[in-house]
């Protein structure tokens, strides 16, 4: 078959009848896609996923575009509208269908998925975002839906985790405020979950952007002991990416004055008490990201953090 000739519009169809098929005959899912060959064993992301990239770009074009009209055509009160939807989600996020976006839109403010969520819309609701997380924060729409969403009180408390990444990507420094309704989303069982999801945030948003959330974490972990845990675990615990390190700098005419500075753990040698030349690039003063008013006391906030050693290091560094 020419798939090479298909309009978005035929591709429209194409998918529309291969998805009606695969999730109405589980026994022979993959006989609605007409013109290729899937063993029935497959996996239908995968599956579309090899025969989408064997296509030429501009063809890959129109099959997205296909995609997104599918999606916008599956009628609300079809039986099967949930799974149907939810596939058109995944092979959305594989073959980056931003056209999609606006569909979900529709979906999700005026359409079924608009109103009170039962468990199995909660269940779609959940695929969807989850789409719409692999474009932020590069394709705005995505980070203003994601920002529309986060006021959606149900679908936010079902994926705390991923409205917490996601909004602190769209908005860096006020991470310890998303975290703050993170944590009571989650509830009293999230310490276990810290360390990585501190690992998380800093792959998300970058060591600049902790930083500079800082301040506003220290306010926050005056009244909230659970953002102090989550700062420890982000900068200071024995398998946390990020290392505080301090020295004393002792002046004729400024006296004792405390210096910390944040830097990856990778650039600090713990067994041979060192950091590397790389540390000197990276490391970041808190001097830069508190204003003089704060400074004082966030320093002696994070210098809690920071474990004897590392102090260690730096003062030898200093003398």
């Amino acid at each position: 078959m020419d798939f090479d000739s298909y309009t978005p519009r035929d591709f429209m169809t194409w998918l529309a009848e291969g998805l009606e098929h695969y999730v109405m005959s589980p026994t022979r899912p993959f006989e609605g896609f007409v013109g290729i060959s899937i063993p029935h064993y497959e996996y239908l992301v995968p599956a579309l996923r090899t025969f989408f990239f064997s296509l030429r770009p501009s063809t890959r074009e129109n099959m997205k575009l296909g995609l997104a009209e599918a999606a916008r055509e599956l009628p609300g009160d079809h039986p099967r509208f949930l799974e149907i939807l939810a596939c058109y989600a995944e092979l959305a996020a594989e073959f980056a269908a931003t056209a999609v976006l606006d569909v979900f839109r529709c979906h999700l403010f005026a359409g079924r998925l608009s109103s009170v969520l039962s468990e199995a819309q909660l269940d779609c609701v959940t695929v969807v975002v989850h789409t719409i997380d692999t474009f932020v924060p590069s394709v705005p729409k995505a980070a203003t839906l994601m920002e529309d969403l986060y006021d959606r009180t149900s679908i936010r408390t079902r994926l705390p985790t991923s409205f917490l990444l996601a909004m602190s990507q769209i908005h860096p420094r006020s991470w310890p405020i998303f975290f703050k309704d993170w944590a009571l989303e989650v509830g009293p069982d999230l310490a276990a979950g810290l360390p990585s999801i501190a690992d998380n945030l800093l792959d998300r948003i970058g060591m600049r952007s902790v930083a500079n959330g800082l301040p506003e974490a220290y306010v926050l972990a005056r009244s909230s002991p659970v953002t102090r845990m989550f700062v420890e675990a982000m900068v200071s615990s024995r398998n946390s990416s990020l290392v505080l390190v301090g020295y004393e700098l002792v002046s004729r005419a400024t006296g004792r004055d405390g210096v910390w500075y944040l830097t990856r753990r990778a650039n600090f040698d713990e067994e041979k008490l060192c950091l590397n030349d790389q540390a000197a690039v990276d490391g970041i003063p808190v001097r830069e990201i508190a204003d003089s008013h704060i400074f004082a006391e966030l320093t002696e906030f994070l210098g809690s953090l920071a474990t004897p050693k590392l102090e260690l290091v730096m003062r030898a560094m200093a003398a």
